[in-house]
């Protein structure tokens, strides 16, 4: 199986891992694992990631990134997360996109081991919650395809 992001084309293409019987499992709407997160998750979810984003990669860092997504200088930015919403001039759809891309750029936020498993501890409690998500659903894809074939 290949399990990834969509944001990119793959190479071998869908088509052609399909053609050699590998099971592709994507997320949706061209998005990386972190947009997905981002967009998906409660708020308090997001927050609580971006705290492990912030214990992993310094606040400075993560708050020039969110800022550069934004188009808003780092002293546009709260230090805390929990006043982001209603803080910042824009609208939470465009702070949850803000963070995914932030997320994902270069080095990234969680492009690590360490960190990969510290940001799945944090949005697998709240899997439940938002069950008919595209997160919660291809978190599920991998889990039935592991089980059927692991």
């Amino acid at each position: 199986a290949f399990f990834g992001d969509s944001d990119i084309p793959l190479k071998p293409t869908v088509a052609e891992l399909r053609a050699a019987g590998v099971t592709v499992l994507q997320w949706p709407d061209s998005f990386a694992i972190e947009e997905c997160v981002f967009a998906d998750l409660p708020w308090t979810g997001v927050i609580e990631v971006v705290d492990v984003a912030i214990q992993n990669k310094g606040r400075g860092e993560v708050l020039y990134a969110f800022a550069a997504e934004l188009n808003l200088s780092r002293n546009d930015i709260p230090a805390d997360p929990r006043e982001w919403l209603g803080t910042i001039p824009r609208d939470e759809a465009k702070l949850r996109t803000a963070l995914g891309r932030a997320a994902k750029k270069g080095a990234g936020w969680f492009k690590r081991i360490d960190y990969g498993e510290a940001l799945a501890l944090n949005v697998t409690r709240w899997l439940d919650s938002i069950p008919s998500s595209r997160l919660a659903q291809m978190i599920g894809e991998v889990r039935a395809w592991v089980d059927q074939n692991g």
